[in-house]
């Protein structure tokens, strides 16, 4: 089963909030995974995960005042919002966004560690995250980059390889959530470039989603092989067991 993006939700909010609300995304399906984004525009530590939810990361953006935190979990009887509560020590202005991916595998929904990078300032040239490298075919590589920049911005999504944005996201250019995604056929090392219209501090977290096993693998295979020895000659009319 491929990986597919299937939608996404966002809020925002305006100073001193540290419990801030979003809606699930629309058409999600329990064994979906959830991935939920919070940038918040003070310099923060992180706080505590959501009940339900695995914290991945929390993450300052070098040389400016600005967080990341990122938790995840599979879709089970969802509610049609979340309160995230307490995730940074502290309170501030927030950008929140929830991404849905069908198709990923429910146990291990990450095929292998997260990538963080401290950027530092980065131009409108551009600039290469560090390398994640998958072990699974087929995965979906997921560049999620946040800052808090001093005017209005957006990005240009990477080329190279052929990503596609997922969200641009700011409020008041007091924040910056940029995301972008690019599934795999063959699992390689890959880095993403972020692409800004000024120059900023930005931070990044890079994932790996592992697409579920295809079902029916091994009964298949035994069904074509019971209905290949009836059809050739020289095999002896049988049918294997389930």
């Amino acid at each position: 089963m491929a990986i597919e993006f299937r939608s996404i939700a966002t809020s925002s909010y305006q100073y001193g909030h540290n419990d801030p609300v979003v809606n699930a995304p629309a058409g999600l399906t329990d064994g979906d995974l959830i991935i939920a984004i919070v940038q918040i525009g003070t310099w923060n530590d992180g706080g505590s995960a959501t009940p339900g939810w695995t914290r991945l990361v929390s993450l300052e953006s070098v040389g400016y005042d600005s967080s990341l935190y990122v938790q995840y979990k599979i879709a089970a009887s969802e509610p049609s919002s979340w309160t995230f509560t307490d995730l940074f020590s502290g309170a501030g202005e927030m950008h929140i966004a929830a991404m849905a991916f069908s198709g990923v595998d429910q146990t291990t929904p990450l095929d292998v560690a997260a990538v963080l990078n401290a950027l530092g300032s980065v131009t409108s040239g551009g600039k290469d995250t560090s390398p994640i490298t998958p072990v699974s075919n087929n995965c979906m590589v997921l560049s999620i980059f946040q800052g808090d920049p001093e005017t209005g911005i957006s990005g240009t999504v990477d080329s190279s390889p052929a990503c596609t944005e997922r969200l641009d996201f700011t409020l008041n250019a007091n924040g910056w959530i940029y995301v972008q995604d690019h599934l795999q056929t063959t699992a390689a090392e890959e880095a993403h470039t972020v692409t800004p219209n000024q120059t900023l501090y930005l931070s990044s977290i890079l994932l790996a989603l592992r697409p579920a096993a295809a079902s029916g693998g091994a009964d298949t295979a035994k069904k074509r092989m019971s209905a290949t020895h009836l059809l050739m000659p020289g095999f002896p009319m049988a049918i294997l067991p389930d």
